[in-house]
């Protein structure tokens, strides 16, 4: 007795999409995003973290479709429920995480937030070596938290960090130049210190992010004549299924 497995072809992940792409039009941001969060939205509302978003674990379809792939470290969440730190590739990894503090399905929103953010630069928003130094670095852009904000079951005291200065060093305007303010608030409300302060995936779908034209965008993320050409062939395919192709990836996953 011989059992095939049988899966779909997919051209590539969003890791080596944004890698061989001109700069993404404001339009292509929006759209990619959103399926993203819809898929989001559908696993969590079926109680599922998948704990390892990343640009790697995205895939693009030739017709534009993004499908949430590798549930490899997907658990599904109950009240109470502990889980391991051991999670999310560094880059992505919420502080909850890096701080060995209790969490849930917010952690999957930070790395929403990131991946959101490199959308924008191709480049990572957090790119550390260590734990330490990643902490450091999203201090510098969201800055410290006080004392009693600080995650009363953190196993990181918040006096390792009291020689920083509260306010950020470096503000997300700075490192992503010219991005619009509703994209701004946006992303500063998915990469939020606070998981509690963070929006949901159904939240994060009603965003005025998703109702802004792109003609608001400033021409920093704007293309040129040429490179509005190259990118023509992804608006033009593109196909609003993120719920219903994730559906099929994620119910596999569930009815395990």
């Amino acid at each position: 007795m011989r059992i095939w497995l049988i899966f779909e072809l997919i051209d590539q992940d969003l890791a080596n999409f944004l890698q061989s792409s001109p700069p993404l039009k404001f339009r292509q941001i929006q759209d990619i995003t959103h399926q993203i969060l819809s898929g989001i939205d559908f696993l969590h509302s079926e109680r599922v973290i998948h704990r390892d978003l990343k640009p790697q674990n995205i895939l693009v379809t030739s017709r534009g479709e993004i499908k949430i792939a590798d549930f490899g470290l997907s658990r599904i969440y109950s009240i109470g429920m502990k889980l391991t730190t051991e999670v999310v590739t560094l880059w992505y990894r919420a502080p909850e995480v890096l701080l060995r503090c209790q969490y849930a399905t917010a952690v999957d929103m930070w790395s929403c937030g990131t991946i959101f953010a490199e959308l924008y630069t191709r480049r990572p928003l957090f790119e550390a070596t260590s734990e330490i130094q990643l902490l450091h670095k999203i201090f510098e852009v969201v800055g410290l938290p006080r004392e009693c904000e600080w995650p009363r079951d953190s196993t990181i005291p918040w006096s390792s960090w009291s020689n920083l200065p509260q306010q950020p060093i470096r503000s997300l305007s700075c490192l992503l130049p010219g991005i619009s303010p509703l994209a701004l608030d946006f992303l500063q409300k998915l990469v939020a210190f606070d998981y509690s302060k963070r929006m949901s995936a159904r939240e994060a779908l009603l965003h005025p992010f998703f109702e802004q034209e792109e003609n608001a965008n400033t021409p920093e993320f704007r293309l040129n004549n040429q490179q509005d050409k190259q990118t023509t062939h992804y608006l033009a395919n593109k196909q609003m299924k993120s719920t219903s192709t994730v559906q099929s990836t994620a119910t596999s996953f569930i009815s395990r």
